[in-house]
């Protein structure tokens, strides 16, 4: 075990997405909610200081958008 500790659920609020037929949980003092789903993955090659790398790359698609109050001005 890596001793993770969890979120206190206190701080989330959750948000059903009836297309999807599930919750999607959200930090309470968002100023808005953005949710993808994965369309496409693949892998990339690096180098860097270590050598090659392998890096998983994605390809995002909004299914839900949701301002949910004003960003600081």
């Amino acid at each position: 075990p890596i001793n993770l500790t969890d979120f206190p659920l206190k701080y989330y609020d959750f948000k059903h997405l009836e297309s999807r037929a599930m919750d999607v949980p959200y930090i309470k003092k968002a100023w808005g909610i953005l949710i993808c789903e994965v369309s496409h993955e693949f892998q990339k090659t690096k180098n860097d200081d270590l050598g090659e790398v392998i890096v998983p790359v994605f390809k995002l698609d909004v299914i839900f958008t949701e301002k949910l109050q004003e960003t600081h001005k």
